[in-house]
């Protein structure tokens, strides 16, 4: 799955950004070399939240998650982790409330 969220993003970057389109990858600078200006990574956070149905918590904001394609695929996928976890939690308490 991380694969096809780290295709999602570096195609997002490659249409929304002024990026060298050749010399974006997973591994590729985004915030400090400039690729990625304040007002697009504020539009990205919202692409992703949008796009993977998740909000990222305040604290996870910062640009050592978001300096490369992989770091943002990564903490993408932890929070859609989290999320199919709780949600399974929340349908096993369902059934035991069913149950009981």
């Amino acid at each position: 799955m991380k694969t096809k969220i780290l295709s999602i993003i570096i195609e997002w970057i490659k249409k929304e950004t002024h990026c060298d389109k050749q010399s974006i990858n997973a591994n590729a600078e985004l915030i400090e070399s400039g690729c990625i200006t304040l007002l697009q990574y504020v539009e990205l956070i919202a692409f992703l939240e949008k796009q993977f149905a998740i909000r990222f918590d305040e604290e996870d904001l910062f640009a050592e998650n978001f300096c490369t394609a992989n770091a943002i695929a990564s903490l993408v996928n932890e929070y859609r982790s989290r999320d199919k976890r709780a949600q399974a939690r929340y349908e096993l308490s369902r059934k035991m409330r069913a149950c009981g």
